[in-house]
C-alpha cells in the first residue's frame, strides 16, 4: 500500500519495526534501544519500538495496565456486535501524564493482526478526506465486502470531545455515499482524551477512565520493571516520568524532585526564565512547546564549539535539563520542541518558583509576553504564538472533559482582577490583530468588575477588529444586557422608574437587541467567525452554530418588559395594564394617556423596539424550537450542554406565556365572540408550543411532560379550521393546515383509539 497517499494517517503495519538494517548491527541496535527507552522513561512519547523491544524479548514484557484487558474487550465487542454499524466511537479518558496514550498505543500494537490499525497524525485534515483514507485502508486488497478488515483508528487529544463524533459522522457519510455493504462494524475510533475528571467523563457509553492512581497489581509490575531498568541504565534516578508512575503519583516525591532540582536558581537568569515560561505553558496548554531553535536564541547559544562539541540547550541548562525533554512537533511544519517532562512536574515548578523565588504566574506571563526574541526569531514561533494565545483565551468546558465550565481561560481564572487586566492588556499589545483578547477584556470588565463603560470600549474595539464574528457581536450585546439586568436587580422593588432612567435603559435595551440580531444574522452567514480562538491549523470545531444571540434577545426582551412594568403606564401590580401592554408590544394598541405625558414621549422614541417586541420574542422561541427539534447534536456530551440551554429557554418561555398567551375571558356575542374564541385558541396552541412543526414533533419525545395535551391541541385546531372542514370558503393559513395534519398524525401515534383523530381521507 502506498502510505504517501495516506497523509492523515500513521499506519501500524503487521510487521512494524521488523527486518530493519539497524537490527542487523547488534552493538548499534543495543545503543539505539537504550536511547529509545531512556527517552520514553524520562517522559517522551511512547514509540512502536518500545513495544517491539518487549515483543521480541529484547526487554521484559511491556507493563500491561489494568484497563488494557477492559479496553481490548470493549473494542472486540464492538467489532463482533450482532447489530453492526459503519463507525463506532470508544472513549479513553485519562489524567494528563498518567499513561493514557501509551495504553491506547499498546492496545493497537496487540490488535494489529486482527485490525487495520492507524493513528490520526494530522487532526487538521478535512474530515471527509480522513473518511476517504480510512475507507481505502479498510478495503485494501478486498475483492468483496466480505473481505473488508475493520479499521482501528486512534485519535489522540482532539481539542474538543465533539470532534470525535463529527469525525464518526463524516466517515459514516463517506462510506454510505460509496454504497459499501457491510456485515460487521467497519471502523472503530479509539478517542483518547485528556480529562481533569476521567471518571465523570467515562460515564458516557463505551468509555473507560485512567487516573493518577495505580492498583496494587500495577504497582508490583512497575517495581519489577524498575529492577530491569536499573541494570541497564546508569542515570535511571532521572527517569522522573517513570518514577512518578511507579510511585503512584506521590505528591511529596514530585515536590522534592522540583525543589532539589531548582535549588539555588538565579531568578533573573535566562535559564530561570526559560523554565518559568515552559512551566506556565505546560501547566495550562496541551502539547505546548518552545522549539529548540527558539531556546538556543533565547539562551544566547551560538554554534561555536565548546570543549570540542557544539553547545546544546541541555548542556547550557546544566542540572535543570533533567526536567526538560525534546519532542517532535508536526504542527506549523516539522521541528523539535522542548517541554517539561511531565504535567505534574510543570505544575509543581510553578508553585516552587512562586514560593522560593517570588516568580508568580502573573509576572511570568507578563515577562513571556514582553520577550520579543521568542516572537520574532527561530523555528516554531508560529506554534509558540498560538500556544500563548491559547493560554490567554481557551476556556474549559465540561463537555470537553473539564471539571467545570470556566468563564475565562484557567490561567486568567486564577489571577486577581488587577493581574487579569495587566496580562490581557499586555496580550492585546503583543497580538494587536487578535480581537478575542479584546473580547476577553470586555467580558472581564462586565462580568467581574461590573464596569460597563470600560467593557464597552473593549467590546467595540473587538468589533472593529472582527466585524463579522457572531460571538463578538454577542459579547457587545451582553455588555448592554448586563448593565440593564444589574439595574433591574437593584431596583426591582422601586415604585416608579424615573423618566430619565427609562429613556437611558430603553436605549441600552435597543442597542443590546441590535447587537444580538447582528449576531444571529452572522451565525446564519457562511463566512461568520468561529468561537474564541481558532487559527487555521487548529483542530477546529466543525459544526457549531452560535445560538447565544437568540437567547440574548429573549433575555433583553423580557428585561424590557420588566422595565416597562416599573412605569405608571403598565405597572406590574395592575392586572388590566398587562393586557394593554401585551397589545402595545404586539403592535396592536397605543400608549395609554398619561397625565404627566413624559413617559409617553419616551416610549414613542422607541416605537420600533417596543411594538416589534412580541414578534421578535416569538421568532426567537420558534428558532429554539427548530434548533432543539431538528439540529440538536447526536452525541451525549453536547446534548447535556444543550439540555441546560433548553431548560433556560423553557423558563423564559413561561414568562412569555404569562403575558402574551393570557386568555381573554370577556366573551361577547356574535361574530366578535367567535373571533375572540379563535384568538384564545391560538394563544392556547402557542402556550403548548404547538404552533410550529418542530414544537408538535417534540410531543413524540418520550420525556415530554405534556404529551396528554395532544388531544386538546387537535381539538383547538379543529375549532380554528372549522370553516374549511365544513367546506366553507375561508382564509386559512397553510401553516395551520400543516400543523393540524401533523397533530392528527402524532395523536394517532400516541393514542390510536382517540375519537379526535380525523379520517385519512379528510386529512
Amino acid at each position: 500500500m502506498d502510505e504517501d497517499i495516506m497523509s492523515a494517517l500513521e499506519i501500524l503495519c503487521e510487521n512494524e519495526c521488523k527486518d530493519t538494517d539497524i537490527e542487523k548491527d547488534e552493538s548499534q541496535f543495543l545503543e539505539f534501544k537504550k536511547s529509545r527507552e531512556e527517552h520514553f522513561y524520562r517522559g517522551g512519547r511512547v514509540s512502536w519500538w518500545n513495544f517491539y523491544f518487549s515483543s521480541e524479548n529484547y526487554s521484559s514484557a511491556f507493563v500491561k495496565r489494568d484497563s488494557f484487558e477492559e479496553l481490548t474487550t470493549l473494542i472486540q465487542q464492538c467489532a463482533d456486535s450482532p447489530k453492526p454499524v459503519f463507525v463506532k466511537v470508544i472513549n479513553l479518558y485519562h489524567h494528563p501524564g498518567c499513561g493514557g496514550t501509551t495504553l491506547a498505543m499498546h492496545v493497537l500494537w496487540d490488535l494489529k493482526q486482527k485490525f487495520r490499525c492507524a493513528v490520526l497524525k494530522n487532526k487538521a485534515t478535512d474530515f471527509v478526506e480522513i473518511g476517504e483514507q480510512v475507507s481505502k485502508l479498510m478495503s485494501y486488497k478486498a475483492t468483496s465486502h466480505e473481505d473488508f478488515i475493520p479499521v482501528l483508528l486512534l485519535v489522540d487529544d482532539f481539542e474538543e470531545q465533539e470532534n470525535a463524533y463529527i469525525l464518526q459522522n463524516a466517515i459514516n457519510a463517506f462510506i454510505a455515499e460509496k454504497g459499501l455493504r457491510y456485515e460487521k462494524t467497519l471502523v472503530i475510533i479509539l478517542n483518547c482524551m485528556r480529562s481533569q475528571n476521567p471518571d465523570e467523563s467515562a460515564k458516557l457509553a463505551n468509555s473507560i477512565s485512567l487516573k493518577y492512581q495505580l492498583s496494587p497489581k500495577e504497582q508490583r509490575a512497575f517495581e519489577a520493571k524498575l529492577q530491569e531498568i536499573e541494570k541497564e541504565h546508569k542515570n535511571c534516578e532521572n527517569f522522573y516520568s517513570f518514577m512518578i508512575l511507579k510511585g503512584n503519583f506521590d505528591t511529596t516525591y514530585i515536590k522534592n524532585v522540583v525543589k532539589n532540582t531548582l535549588k539555588d536558581l538565579d531568578a533573573k537568569s535566562r535559564r530561570a526564565q526559560l523554565i518559568s515560561y515552559l512551566a506556565l505553558l505546560n501547566s495550562y496548554v496541551t502539547d505546548s512547546t518552545i522549539s529548540v531553535s527558539q531556546c538556543e536564541i533565547f539562551l544566547g547559544i551560538t554554534y561555536t564549539k565548546k570543549y570540542g562539541k557544539p553547545e546544546t540547550v541541555e548542556k547550557n541548562m546544566g542540572t535543570y535539563s533533567t526536567l526538560l525533554i525534546r519532542t517532535e512537533v508536526s504542527d506549523y511544519g516539522r521541528y523539535t520542541g522542548i517541554r517539561i517532562i511531565h504535567p505534574l512536574i510543570a505544575t509543581h515548578c510553578l508553585k516552587e518558583l512562586e514560593m522560593s523565588y517570588r516568580m508568580d504566574k502573573c509576572q511570568i506571563a507578563l515577562n513571556m509576553l514582553e520577550e520579543n526574541v521568542l516572537y520574532d526569531s527561530g523555528l516554531g514561533r508560529d506554534k509558540f504564538k498560538y500556544d500563548v494565545q491559547t493560554l490567554l483565551l481557551t476556556r474549559q468546558r465540561k463537555e470537553h472533559g473539564a471539571e467545570t465550565d470556566t468563564l475565562f481561560s484557567p490561567l486568567i481564572e486564577e489571577l486577581q482582577n488587577e493581574e487579569t487586566e495587566k496580562v490581557l492588556i499586555a496580550g492585546s499589545d503583543r497580538f494587536p490583530q487578535n480581537a478575542f483578547i479584546c473580547q476577553a477584556l470586555a467580558r472581564h470588565f462586565y462580568i467581574k468588575e461590573k464596569n460597563f463603560s470600560t467593557a464597552l470600549v473593549w467590546a467595540n474595539l473587538a468589533k472593529r477588529k472582527a466585524p463579522k464574528n457572531s460571538y463578538i457581536s454577542d459579547t457587545l450585546g451582553q455588555v448592554y444586557k448586563s448593565e440593564l439586568k444589574q439595574w433591574l436587580g437593584k431596583n426591582k422593588t422601586c415604585g416608579n422608574i424615573s423618566v430619565d432612567d427609562l429613556a437611558y435603559f430603553l436605549e441600552v435595551a435597543e442597542k443590546a437587541s441590535k447587537a444580538f440580531k447582528e449576531s444571529q444574522n452572522q451565525s446564519d452567514s457562511k463566512d461568520y467567525g468561529t468561537e474564541a480562538w481558532s487559527p487555521q491549523n487548529s483542530q477546529r470545531r466543525y459544526d457549531t452554530f452560535n445560538t447565544a444571540g437568540f437567547f440574548g434577545e429573549i433575555e433583553v426582551g423580557l428585561d424590557t418588559i420588566q422595565l416597562l412594568q416599573l412605569t405608571p403606564l403598565f405597572h406590574k401590580e395592575n392586572e388590566i395594564s398587562k393586557e394593554s401592554m401585551a397589545e402595545f408590544l404586539s403592535g396592536k394598541g397605543t400608549i395609554l394617556s398619561d397625565p404627566k405625558g413624559e413617559y409617553c414621549v419616551v416610549l414613542s422614541k422607541f416605537t420600533s423596539l417596543l411594538q416589534n417586541l412580541h414578534s421578535d420574542l416569538e421568532r426567537c422561541f420558534h428558532f429554539f424550537g427548530d434548533y432543539m427539534g431538528f439540529l440538536k447534536p447526536r452525541n451525549t456530551p453536547k446534548e447535556l450542554t444543550e439540555l441546560l440551554l433548553s431548560k433556560k429557554v423553557s423558563r423564559c418561555f413561561k414568562k412569555y406565556v404569562e403575558l402574551f398567551c393570557h386568555l381573554d375571558t370577556n366573551l361577547v356575542q356574535g361574530k366578535e365572540d367567535l373571533l375572540l374564541q379563535k384568538e384564545n385558541c391560538r394563544k392556547r396552541i402557542q402556550a403548548w408550543r404547538a404552533d410550529t412543526f418542530s414544537g408538535l414533533l417534540e410531543y413524540l419525545n418520550p420525556n415530554h411532560k405534556e404529551a396528554n395535551n395532544i388531544e386538546n391541541i387537535v381539538g383547538n385546531y379543529t375549532f380554528l379550521l372549522q370553516d374549511i372542514l365544513n367546506k366553507q370558503l375561508s382564509k386559512v393559513l397553510t401553516k395551520d393546515i400543516q400543523n393540524f395534519i401533523l397533530a392528527n398524525i402524532i395523536l394517532s401515534c400516541l393514542k390510536p383509539s382517540s375519537k379526535y383523530i380525523l379520517p385519512f381521507s379528510t386529512l
